[in-house]
């Protein structure tokens, strides 16, 4: 009977830890597949911007993303590059059917704190 109650104690605790984790888990935590959609829209983005500044048909600029805030509408995407002489810049992306479109890109968006706040808590 002890062993019982143990286990059913046990798988208890295995329950309550899942939930906790579950609610409290942060706002970057987004599954894989939706990770790589974000990523996608914000290189493609970044490299069109890029390559326009520097007036060439392709992008020069080589660059790791990071996912800084994550909402279902919203999403905020750091920009480092690789050349630590180019400063690290931001991109807001909003979802738009199904996918995600890239809005703006820069190292402050605080214009864009009314149209998604969430971001910006």
């Amino acid at each position: 009977m002890r062993k019982v109650i143990a286990f059913i104690f046990l798988m208890g605790i295995i329950f309550l830890g899942s939930v906790i984790y579950l609610s409290y888990r942060e706002k970057t935590d987004v599954e894989q597949s939706e990770k790589e959609l974000i990523f996608e829209a914000a290189r493609e983005y970044v490299e069109a911007k890029s390559a326009d500044y520097y007036k060439l048909k392709t992008s020069v600029l080589e660059f790791d993303l990071k996912l800084i805030e994550y909402t279902d509408d919203w999403t905020l995407v750091e920009v480092i590059p690789k050349d630590k002489a180019v400063d690290r810049t931001k991109v807001i992306l909003e979802k738009v059917a199904g996918g995600w479109k890239a809005r703006a890109m820069g190292t402050t968006l605080s214009e864009w704190s009314k149209k998604a706040p969430a971001l910006f808590d």
